[in-house]
């Protein structure tokens, strides 16, 4: 459903614009550059209407070409830092955590793990406005085995990290259906990932 939203914006957006923006994204993973046809394929762009474009774009340095292969440029190596420069990992999650809520109209959350103290802990949270509805705020701590957050970022966690965990945790049961025996946890990780 993301990527069907994602191609209605895209849709509606103008089409050079995002085709360069695509086109970007696409060269930032490609270190050893891409020439004209593989461009013309992945972007499913005739040769003739792209060249121009790819012209255009070498010449204000966000490409170049080198033996027939496109590879960023140093303008898009500057545009990217300044990007980064002003960018806030906490903002953007903030952003994107009320932004999911309002969607949905549940409560959403964003947890890290502290492996140390074996906690899921809240960095942010927006509750739904449901007159029915779990709670949450930043701040909040549950147990890495026994929250949903908890689980989730124990599922996707290096299995060593994860066996490290369970072999000092104290698991115990804090209602009837918490799971606390360490294999029933590893079959519900797997179930998660």
């Amino acid at each position: 459903m993301q990527q069907a939203k994602s191609e209605e914006t895209r849709a509606r957006g103008p089409k050079a614009i995002t085709r360069v923006l695509d086109l970007l994204a696409l060269l930032a993973g490609k270190q050893d550059g891409m020439s004209l046809a593989e461009l013309s394929v992945v972007m499913t762009v005739p040769k003739s209407t792209f060249v121009d474009t790819l012209r255009g774009l070498c010449d204000m340095h966000y490409l170049s070409c080198q033996e027939g292969r496109y590879r960023l440029g140093p303008a898009a190596y500057h545009f990217a830092s300044r990007i980064v420069r002003h960018w806030s990992a906490p903002e953007l999650i903030r952003t994107l955590v009320k932004q999911l809520a309002s969607e949905t109209r549940e409560s959403v959350g964003f947890a890290i793990a502290d492996w140390e103290i074996g906690q899921a802990i809240y960095t942010e949270a927006s509750n739904s406005p449901q007159p029915v509805r779990y709670a949450m705020q930043a701040g909040l701590r549950a147990p890495l085995y026994a929250s949903a957050a908890g689980r989730v970022l124990m599922a996707f966690a290096s299995p060593e990290q994860v066996e490290e965990y369970l072999a000092r945790a104290h698991l115990r049961k804090l209602t009837d259906s918490t799971r606390t025996d360490p294999d029933v946890i590893r079959a519900g990780l797997a179930a998660i990932r």
